[in-house]
């Protein structure tokens, strides 16, 4: 029964400020590929985990490697309004965000898909996230805008960060995973296709992912971790 309140949380809705239970501190920080093969097409585990839980997580941006490309054309584009009410078709699906957490003594874990949306203006990616839908009353989703560094071309992945309160309840934080699919399937000319959507480096040299934690009292100092798979066959 907790199913949904946690998914609202883990996505930002019913938020209202509250003093922060503990400071974040990242106890693990993996980036786990399907395949190393330098050029290949990998599904892309991201792991953050919090000790003890915590409340203090304003945002999380992750800086993904260098070389590591996505192609926003791969899928077909979710229309807004099929976001918001969570009836995205399923070929539009490249991902999914999962949050394990604590509230009033219970532990529980919610999981959203991730789709594919059009993206605007200099964006590579726009990824969307129902976060509950309605077709009759409407929802509430997050865009989730993918950007190319300046200097390396490597892409920035940006989530809001769960609020530490839900009806004066404080929410603690656990774990967030994030996958991006490296394969998905689309059909062309009345025939189902599998296109790649990530591709890994073509060089065989480390290949570093960047943590950055927020918190939410801004004085305090940004959390890092950085963590590196290295591709092989080159």
């Amino acid at each position: 029964m907790w199913r949904l309140p946690l998914a609202a949380v883990a996505f930002g809705v019913l938020a209202a400020a509250a003093p922060a239970q503990s400071t974040a501190g990242v106890s693990r920080f993996t980036v786990t590929p399907s395949t190393t093969q330098a050029g290949g097409h990998p599904t892309l585990d991201l792991v953050v985990a919090f000790e003890p839980a915590t409340s203090d997580v304003r945002g999380i941006v992750l800086h993904l490697p260098a070389g590591l490309t996505a192609n926003g054309r791969a899928a077909p584009f979710c229309r807004g309004g099929q976001l918001v009410s969570d009836l995205c078709p399923l070929t539009t699906r490249v991902g999914s965000v999962t949050l394990a957490g604590e509230a009033l003594g219970f532990q529980a874990e919610a999981k959203r898909n991730i789709y594919n949306l059009a993206p605007t203006g200099a964006e590579r990616l726009r990824l969307g996230v129902p976060v509950f839908g309605s077709f009759t009353r409407g929802g509430v989703a997050l865009s989730l805008p993918v950007t190319a560094r300046p200097g390396d071309g490597g892409l920035d992945v940006t989530l809001a960060g769960p609020p530490r309160e839900v009806a004066g309840y404080p929410i603690l934080i656990k774990q967030v995973g994030f996958r991006l699919q490296g394969t998905v399937r689309r059909k062309l000319k009345r025939r189902v296709r599998r296109r790649s959507f990530l591709t890994n480096p073509k060089s065989c040299q480390p290949a570093t992912t960047t943590l950055e934690i927020s918190p939410y009292d801004p004085a305090a100092p940004v959390v890092t971790q950085a963590t590196a798979f290295t591709p092989t066959g080159c």
